[in-house]
């Protein structure tokens, strides 16, 4: 059930983001900012952007910090994005207000880290899990989080951040 949900978030949020509309003229959706730091079998600290879209049909709501290209749909995949980039995806939920929500199995969030330099994908399943704060909820999302995740190559990794990420707006 997991993976069809990370599957869905990345396919809603690669779509998303190919519309490329950028206030800045670049490529890709406006974006917030966002710190994230992971260690455990992956060591990495690094600085990027941020955005969130909820999903008009299905409700779904996505969060993406990222620290490579704007994710698109020819590179956002297992392999195919260079950089790194952390998912948060509540189902059927629309967009939720200010608080504390668990991550994991079981939980109102699930999480995805994705590294390129091993390409790995590490989820919150088998009992990996944490928190998302959300301290502003509006036309900007602001939050913290903290959680572990099972990668893709069995080893586990934590990963810690900060997110002030910018509504994304469909051209």
């Amino acid at each position: 059930m997991l993976i069809r949900h990370v599957a869905t978030s990345l396919a809603v949020l690669a779509a998303l983001a190919a519309c490329n509309d950028d206030d800045d003229g670049g490529n890709g959706p406006s974006a917030g900012g966002a710190d994230v730091e992971v260690s455990g079998a992956i060591e990495s600290n690094w600085d990027g952007r941020s955005f969130y879209a909820v999903d008009d049909e299905e409700g779904d709501f996505f969060i993406l910090a990222f620290d490579g290209d704007y994710p698109s749909e020819a590179n956002l995949g297992l392999g195919t994005y260079d950089g790194e980039f952390v998912a948060f995806y509540f189902e059927n939920s629309g967009q939720p207000g200010t608080g504390s929500y668990g991550v994991g199995d079981g939980q109102p969030a699930q999480a995805l880290y994705y590294n390129d330099a091993g390409q790995r994908a590490c989820l919150t399943t088998n009992g990996r899990g944490g928190q998302l704060v959300i301290s502003e909820s509006g036309s900007q999302m602001v939050g913290t989080f903290e959680f572990d995740a099972f990668c893709s190559d069995l080893s586990t990794v934590s990963v810690t951040g900060s997110f002030d990420a910018e509504a994304y707006v469909e051209p």
